[in-house]
């Protein structure tokens, strides 16, 4: 797992690196059946994604993140609990690349037809093994006009980068935890998306499990993407590994910039972090009110962005032309994607595995 940093896909689709910047982002629900209450959840939050970094979002509950991540995905967020919510985004400016703009409810689909969405739970097939599901997914996304050579090329270049090679005949049932996560990601990366976002792609791992995952998510970043992902409490050295840090606190943006920076960034306002101390755990102790409430004085802080480095983006493209020293086959750059009739008899072949199999066990 050592090479995630500088991982290369050859064998992908080229794409385009998306930087995505979002201006007075507000949001409200509409809570209850028969007396409905408003509650406004996010209120006026701003930032910028850059490629080339990691991204994540972090803060308690009920902060707003889960909600931010679903308008820039373009998901509705349904209601929990029994509740009935009716939701909108009243204001706010959604840019890629700062020359495609979109407004209000418009926003919801800015990101889709570039971007994927990894939810927190693994919705994958147990009865399949992780070379048949890769496949399927090939199938769907870049169709009939690659050969069989072709596509395979393309999966064992990405579970090979992701740590999966040696399990490519294991049924996906029989995958640990962190296994099944990195298959997840894998099958997403099947079409080379320059936009990927995942909602807690670390629950349920353990630490050393974790850090693998942020370790890849490191590399897809670095190789020409936009990773953006929420996250609860990552331990200390997760935390360093990110690059840029977005954290929220009742619907506002309290900080945005580099995990480094935390530290000092709290100092600014009179507040120390013990030493020895995780500074992603201090700075979630601060926004839930263990020392006070500072929310006021850090979403006026969080305006700021000096906080945040450089960004070091590196192309994929020129990625590809420094590994051109080891010429494999051609790399794909166009797709042509597969009809719906296609993609019904894949479904269907689908199906009559799964069943077969199902009725066999």
């Amino acid at each position: 797992m050592a090479s995630a940093t500088r991982m290369v896909l050859m064998h992908l689709p080229k794409n385009n690196p998306i930087d995505i910047t979002f201006t007075d982002i507000q949001f409200t629900v509409d809570v209850g059946t028969l007396r409905k209450e408003k509650k406004q959840v996010l209120k006026g939050v701003s930032g910028r994604f850059n490629c080339g970094e990691l991204t994540v979002i972090m803060g308690p509950s009920g902060a707003g993140k889960s909600t931010l991540l679903n308008i820039l995905t373009g998901f509705e967020r349904k209601g929990m609990n029994g509740e009935v919510k009716t939701s909108r985004v009243d204001d706010g400016d959604l840019l890629l690349n700062n020359d495609l703009r979109k407004k209000n409810n418009e926003g919801r689909t800015i990101c889709r037809k570039e971007s994927c969405y990894i939810m927190q739970d693994d919705q994958l097939c147990p009865l399949f093994t992780v070379l048949e599901i890769m496949m399927m997914a090939a199938d769907l996304k870049l169709g009939y006009t690659l050969s069989y050579k072709s596509k395979l090329l393309v999966i064992e270049d990405i579970l090979d980068s992701i740590g999966l090679s040696g399990s490519l005949h294991t049924r996906c049932g029989r995958l640990s935890g962190g296994q099944k996560k990195r298959l997840s990601i894998a099958l997403e990366l099947i079409d080379n998306p320059p936009i990927m976002f995942l909602d807690e792609p670390t629950t349920g791992l353990d630490s050393t499990s974790s850090h693998q995952c942020v370790s890849i998510l490191k590399g897809l970043a670095k190789g020409g993407r936009t990773v953006v992902c929420t996250i609860h409490q990552p331990s200390a050295s997760t935390y360093e590994m990110f690059d840029h840090v977005y954290i929220m606190a009742e619907g506002y943006c309290v900080y945005q910039g580099s995990s480094k920076n935390t530290i000092p960034y709290l100092q600014t306002i009179g507040l120390n972090c013990p030493q020895y101390h995780n500074p992603a755990d201090f700075i979630l102790e601060v926004v839930t009110g263990e020392y006070g409430n500072f929310t006021s004085q850090l979403k006026t802080a969080a305006i700021d962005n000096s906080w945040r480095t450089p960004p070091q983006i590196t192309d994929s493209r020129s990625l590809l032309k420094r590994k051109s020293k080891n010429p494999g086959p051609t790399t794909l750059v166009l797709v042509n994607q597969p009809s719906e009739f296609n993609k019904l008899l894949v479904l269907i072949h689908r199906s009559l595995m799964q069943v077969y199999r199902d009725w066999v066990r």
